[in-house]
């Protein structure tokens, strides 16, 4: 009877066991299967939850493993990728595929030398491969390991040699050439040989960069219109190309390559926007304001439009016109809306352009009762003080501006004449300085350094700064001609 019932115990227990693993089999598919539903969907933060539900159940399931491997590949989280891929290809040493996409994350995490050897195991099975040939000599070139180019070099020797057709590999020689600085090969190879893998865009665009670096922009600019021509990725390497000539103040060239583009894309923002930058930076206001007109006939309410608009009326001078529209935009905006305060901000920045600080402190006050941080109303606030001669509390309000926005040259530039009012011409020296260095097409610290440098017959110490001024503004002759005055004493130093 003893024996009956511990038989019937065991096989309970058993049974248990087995419906128990049965369960916890079913739950694991059920959670990595609506994470597979969610990954396909590209809904990747709902499909790890689940992918971590199915292994909760199942650690070592494999697919779950894959499975987040590459959820954290498509968030190009490729260190945890990197994890999850290998423990998934520890289980399948023979699975292609997964090794596949374990090299594609240690490529994008630019992990060289481990690509480099799992390529390796698969080329072993697949000599003759194009895609693992390229990725093989891929990762030795991008390593920037000296061997392996070495290896690289040899083997892309060879494969030229036999005509390879694959027009990537030619990509990789001319990615050899910008290397030992041989422009010449590098553009005569990505002009023959174009592909519309991202592999060509790269490379077009390290040549171009070497040129940038060079200070070469005309050549840079030839590069990138050649490829434009070819690339199905034309706006792309446009924006990429717009953002160098403006971040590097190649307005000219800018204006060059920009306006066929605005011509073809009137409706362009970015393009429109830029161009009227452009234009805006070398002086030219005609032309810019004329690109604005044009516009505003189709977009008459267009607040951005309005504001680059007044921005060049107050550099052209024309105040009246800007106040004219800057009051028009400031009562079509709601009342204490971050439009009212930018635009009444304008107001107060006319006011004491003209001469007129009460009214001018008036707005700027009235904006700091709606917004009492309000940066641009506590600088006009300190640019009237200096007016008033109040240049000791100026100090400290300006200092406190700058920490607030450290890369703003105006308020280095304010700062330099209140210390300048203040006899402290070291200081002020130091902040006209910092204020060139912000922004070296200020006009404003370029000429007071002038006036602290010339009468000294310090004539040589702002040549450099003069040179980079002129990149930017070209055809600037009045700022020249007042150069010229304060050098030969003609004009006012104090």
């Amino acid at each position: 009877m003893m024996r009956q019932t511990v038989l019937t115990l065991l096989c309970l227990v058993v049974c248990c066991s087995a419906a128990c693993e049965k369960l916890t089999e079913m739950r694991a598919h059920h959670y990595f299967n609506n994470a597979k539903k969610l990954y396909e969907a590209g809904d990747y933060r709902n499909a790890l939850e689940a992918c971590d539900n199915a292994l909760t159940f199942d650690p070592n399931f494999i697919d779950a493993v894959y499975l987040k491997g590459m959820i954290y590949y498509r968030t190009a989280s490729y260190k945890s990728s990197i994890e999850w891929l290998r423990k998934a290809v520890l289980q399948k040493t023979d699975d292609q595929a997964l090794r596949r996409a374990l090299i594609d994350a240690l490529l994008k995490a630019e992990r060289y030398p481990g690509a480099i050897n799992n390529i390796k195991i698969l080329l072993d099975q697949n000599p003759t491969d194009p895609e693992l040939l390229f990725m093989y000599y891929y990762a030795h070139i991008k390593s920037r390991d000296d061997n392996l180019i070495g290896k690289a070099q040899k083997k892309l020797t060879e494969l030229v040699s036999q005509n390879y057709l694959d027009p990537r590999i030619y990509c990789l020689v001319a990615e050899l050439a910008i290397l030992k600085s041989d422009y010449t090969q590098a553009q005569e190879l990505l002009r023959r040989f174009y592909t519309p893998h991202e592999i060509w865009e790269n490379t077009v665009m390290l040549l171009a960069d070497s040129f940038v670096s060079a200070g070469d922009y005309n050549k840079a600019l030839e590069i990138y219109d050649d490829a434009i021509q070819k690339s199905d990725k034309k706006r792309m390497l446009q924006d990429r190309l717009t953002k160098i000539l403006l971040l590097n103040r190649q307005y000219k060239l800018a204006i060059q390559f920009l306006s066929p583009l605005y011509e073809q894309y009137p409706e362009d923002r970015e393009i429109l926007f830029n161009l009227i930058t452009c234009f805006a930076s070398l002086k030219k206001f005609e032309e810019a304001q004329h690109i604005i007109d044009t516009a505003l006939k189709a977009y008459p309410d267009d607040l951005e439009l309005k504001r680059k608009k007044i921005e060049i009326l107050i550099r052209e001078n024309k105040l009246d016109i800007a106040m004219s529209i800057t009051m028009a935009t400031m009562s079509s905006c709601p009342q204490g809306s971050p439009e009212y305060i930018e635009f009444k901000n304008k107001v107060a920045e006319i006011y004491f352009l003209t001469g007129k600080y009460d009214e001018a402190k008036a707005h700027a006050q009235k904006i700091l009762m709606l917004s009492p941080k309000d940066q641009q109303a506590r600088f006009t606030l300190c640019k009237i003080k200096l007016q008033e001669a109040a240049s000791i509390s100026v100090v400290g309000e300006l200092r406190q501006l700058i920490n607030e926005n450290p890369n703003n040259a105006e308020y280095y530039y304010y700062l330099g004449l209140a210390h300048r009012k203040r006899k402290e011409n070291v200081m002020a020296e130091k902040v006209f300085r910092e204020s060139l260095q912000k922004n070296p097409g200020h006009q404003g610290a370029l000429i007071a350094l002038a006036k602290i440098y010339y009468p000294q017959g310090s004539f040589n110490i702002l040549e450099k700064d003069i040179q980079e001024y002129f990149k930017i503004y070209p055809e600037d002759n009045e700022t020249m001609q007042l150069l010229n005055k304060i050098k030969t004493g003609q004009a006012a130093t104090d």
